[in-house]
This record gives structure tokens, C-alpha cells and sequence, in this order.
């Protein structure tokens, strides 16, 4: 169970079993009007990080917004 490594955190993979004894991370970021090249998926040091900045201007006003979401991945995790 995944939960234990994230301490009832909003980020929240879940293993998927995929068949031949394979398993697969899976998780769900809302992102709402982030474009692709807005987000940055990495692995440092057995995190896994998601993080984004999205910028919006018009005539009237210039916006910004960030997110950075971690969490330590279990243990034997292969990263492909």
C-alpha cells in the first residue's frame, strides 16, 4: 500500500499491476491550463518530482502560478 510513504498527501501514485509480475507507478495531477512544456517530471535522489510554471497575460493584467509536488518512491522502484 502506497499510502504509508505519503502521509495522507493530495499526491498520491498508485501501483498498478500490469500482469507478468510487473507493476506500474500511476498518478493524476490536475494541471488545468498548464501546457505540456509548463510541466517538469524528474527523479532526484529517489524523488519523484512534478513541478510547473504557467504564465498568463492579456491587456489587462499578467499572471503566474507554480506548483512543485515530491514524493519519496518505495523502495526497489526501477526508473525507466
Amino acid at each position: 500500500d502506497y499510502t504509508g510513504f505519503l502521509g495522507g498527501s493530495d499526491f498520491q501514485p498508485v501501483i498498478v499491476d500490469k500482469g507478468n509480475n510487473q507493476k506500474q507507478l500511476e498518478l493524476t495531477v490536475g494541471m488545468k491550463d498548464y501546457k505540456p512544456q509548463e510541466i517538469k517530471v524528474s527523479v532526484k535522489n529517489n524523488e519523484l518530482i512534478v513541478q510547473g510554471e504557467h504564465r498568463h497575460k492579456d491587456e489587462n493584467r499578467s499572471e503566474r502560478s507554480f506548483f512543485f509536488k515530491s514524493t519519496t518512491l518505495p523502495p526497489g522502484t526501477q526508473i525507466d
